[in-house]
């Protein structure tokens, strides 16, 4: 076996990110898919993770709310924002089709 770089390290590491997480990112994106930039709110994406046994302490505990590597790779530009010190606006990703 030989070594892996970072980038493949994430892309592996996404293979442990629960499928009901990814349909909820999923919902999110097909929802909004007419938009240009599709924001999804952390607090809107944990609201829907409670739905299906998925706490928020779980989620990031277990770095599952690090998923943009996974949707770069299928071809969105994504980005999370939050605020800084400061600052007052809800967490976000924004994602935008490349």
């Amino acid at each position: 076996m030989s070594a892996i770089s970072p980038e493949e390290a994430k892309l592996r590491h996404g293979g442990s990110i629960p499928e009901k997480l990814l349909e909820a990112v999923n919902k999110f994106l097909a929802e909004h898919a007419h938009k240009r930039h599709i924001n999804i709110l952390q607090k809107e994406l944990v609201e829907e993770l409670k739905k299906v046994g998925i706490s928020e302490r779980e989620a990031l505990d277990k770095g599952w709310l690090d998923f943009e590597d996974l949707y770069r790779s299928k071809g969105w530009k994504v980005t999370y924002d939050k605020p800084g010190f400061n600052e007052s606006y809800d967490a976000r990703w924004v994602f935008e089709s490349k």
